[in-house]
């Protein structure tokens, strides 16, 4: 019986510690990969005690039924359903503090029960565990390596693997056909290479071209010899290119073919190409340099327009046409000499070119288009060839600095504005071929003094001098038939103005409004020319003429009265190595003419003066003497 109170009191007070359910939870931490935490056994067991008691009761084959003492024991550690009673830690204590006597006595007595107790025991009191690795997943034959300076060796972790090792490796050639040619791009390069026979084709967007999808990397272009042609927008916005090589052979180069390659700084157009497209090398900002072949008959719009870097372009012989903007806003450039071969400066071409300051235009040029050098402030002088038929409207406009311009006998039309705000243009003469002046013609050229207008001019349109304060007299012969209201508005300095009394009689009055200089005595109504000619012989030596062609004044070969009047002449016959200059009688003989004495047959008259009307023409002939 002793025995039996013994055992039933050290279940009630295993039960009332926690014991048994620290069994239970000890077994069930072993098998979860958590750390386990340290704590002091004191606070174990209150947060043991804590946790709620789950009703026990002995098994029928260990335990008889206990006296009162235990049954009062056991029946603390009851629960109703659903209630949660936690014991007082002091009543553990204290429990475990009376009956010590009865423990001893149960450890001695049975030795089962006594390896319990102690298993019970090392369960309950907290150890120091080594953090424990989370467990690797099932089937993992890796473990986690031991501490640095154990003695194990560690593992060694498995190579992960590289960029290059997942992606397949890129191809360094990548190539295509496209119609007849063959394109290979080299990406470790970045050169493409174009072969073949025949015409590349056009398309309207870059897009479509197979290499696009290199367009950020070709640095370089090589088209070889066999491609005849470069087609539309074949390398448009290729902002890589650095330089192009064409081959011989190739007749075309596309219309926006090398637009917006901003940093191609070198090409060579080769001999045989006879037309560069349109826009084919606009904004291409780094390009240097530029030689047109004689090949070219055509030198498309905008074809080089915005190359800002572009400091010399070289126009051969050969070239008929530069489109409308081909050289627009190239404000690098600083001189610019075009052939005789050109019919046609298109409007705009040289517009914008804030650097320039020299232009050559040949006899042979047929016409300067509208705009064609507009707001190129630094031009100085520019001399316009009798060949020439049309200036455009705006051509000069804002050339601010244009102070000499030479406008040869054979000019018919100065277009609107043509020269308006040319602010240090002192002087001009305009010949007598010319029909028209145009309105705003010379507006605000403020320092023009002198205005000789040629006998053969017919219309004056309004504004045509506009504000050119510091002009004191103008000629306005006998061949003018209108002057259009206000052509001579603002003209403060005006104080002469020699007219037909005709002509005087229908012009309306404002064509001279605002000029507060001008009196009813300031006009001057023209006579009938007292002209009249008488040939004469001008000695040159031959000496001379080994080394260069020699000029003779008018004076020399013709005896003229009045003096001081314009001329017209025209030769009729005599050595083809003498000529004479149609608007002045300038004689010129050529270089190498042997020796001997040589006639002139010419056609001359008096285009009038501030005096008198123009002459009637009149024939004869003069001699050059070469000894």
């Amino acid at each position: 019986m002793k025995v039996r109170r013994l055992l039933a009191g050290f279940v009630a007070t295993a039960m009332t510690v926690g014991m048994i359910p620290n069994l239970v939870f000890a077994e069930e931490s072993a098998n979860e990969p958590t750390e386990t935490a340290v704590v002091e056994t004191s606070e174990t067991e209150a947060k043991e005690t804590a946790k709620p008691k789950v009703k026990e009761t002995a098994k029928p084959s260990e335990k008889e039924p206990v006296e009162t003492e235990a049954s009062e024991s056991s029946e603390t550690t009851e629960k109703e359903p659903g209630e949660t009673k936690q014991p007082e830690p002091s009543e553990s204590s204290e429990t475990a503090e009376t009956e010590p006597e009865q423990t001893e006595s149960a450890k001695t007595s049975d030795p089962s029960e006594t390896e319990k107790e102690s298993e019970q025991t090392e369960a309950t009191e907290p150890s120091e565990p080594a953090e424990t690795a989370p467990e690797e997943p099932a089937g993992s034959e890796d473990k986690a390596p031991a501490e640095a300076g154990e003695g194990e060796v560690q593992a060694e972790e498995p190579e992960l693997p590289s960029e290059s090792d997942k992606k397949p490796a890129k191809a360094a050639v990548d190539e295509g056909t496209l119609d007849s040619l063959t394109w290979t791009f080299n990406d470790e390069t970045n050169v493409l290479v174009i072969s073949g026979k025949g015409a590349m084709p056009d398309y309207s967007d870059a897009g479509d071209y197979p290499w696009y999808k290199y367009h950020s990397q070709i640095t370089k272009v090589t088209i070889g010899k066999g491609v005849t042609s470069v087609g539309d927008m074949a390398f448009n916005d290729y902002k890589a290119i650095t330089s192009v090589t064409l081959p011989a052979g190739l007749t075309r180069i596309g219309n926006y073919a090398f637009k917006n390659c901003s940093e191609l700084k070198a090409v060579s157009i080769p001999s045989g190409v006879t037309l560069i497209g349109s826009k084919a090398f606009d904004c291409c900002y780094s390009l240097a340099k530029i030689v047109i072949p004689k090949t070219v008959t055509k030198i498309g719009d905008y074809a080089f327009q915005s190359c800002t870097d572009l400091a010399s372009v070289s126009i051969a012989s050969g070239v008929k046409e530069i489109g409308c903007g081909a050289f627009n806003y190239c404000s690098a450039l600083k001189s610019i000499s075009i052939p005789g071969s050109v019919s046609l400066i298109g409007s705009e071409a040289f517009q914008n070119c804030y650097r320039l300051r020299t232009v050559t235009i040949a006899s042979g040029v047929k016409e300067i288009g509208d705009l064609a050098f507009h707001s190129s402030t630094c031009l100085g002088t520019v001399s316009i060839p009798g060949t020439v038929t049309r200036i455009g409207e705006s051509a000069f406009e804002d050339c601010k600095y244009l102070d000499t311009i030479s406008i040869g006998y054979g000019v018919k039309e100065i277009g609107d504005s043509a020269f308006l705000g040319l602010e240090y243009l002192s002087g001009i003469v305009i010949p007598g071929s010319v029909e028209v002046i145009g309105e705003d013609a010379f507006m605000y050229c403020y320092n023009l003094r002198k205005v000789s207008i040629g006998y053969g001019v017919k219309e004056i349109r309004s504004n045509a001098f506009f504000n050119c304060f510091k002009m004191t007299s103008v000629i306005i012969p006998d061949s003018v038939e209108n002057i259009e209201d206000n052509a001579f508005i603002h003209c403060s300095g005006l104080k002469t103005v020699s007219l037909t009394e005709e002509l005087h009689s229908k012009i309306n009055a404002d064509v001279f409004s605002g000029c507060i200089s001008l009196t009813p005595e300031g006009f001057i109504h023209l006579q009938d020319n007292p002209f009249a000619v008488t040939g004469r012989t001008a000695t040159l030596k031959a000496k001379k003429l080994k080394k260069k062609a020699q000029s003779v004044a008018a004076g020399k070969v013709l005896s003229i009265t009045p003096s001081g009047t314009g001329l017209d002449c025209i030769k009729l016959s005599g050595n083809k190595n003498i000529s004479i200059n149609k608007a002045n009688g300038t004689v010129t003989v050529k270089k190498k003419t042997k020796k001997g004495t040589y006639s002139v047959k010419i056609k001359i008259m008096s285009t009038g003066s501030a005096n008198y009307k123009a002459s009637d023409w009149k024939t004869v002939v003069f001699k050059i003497k070469v000894k």
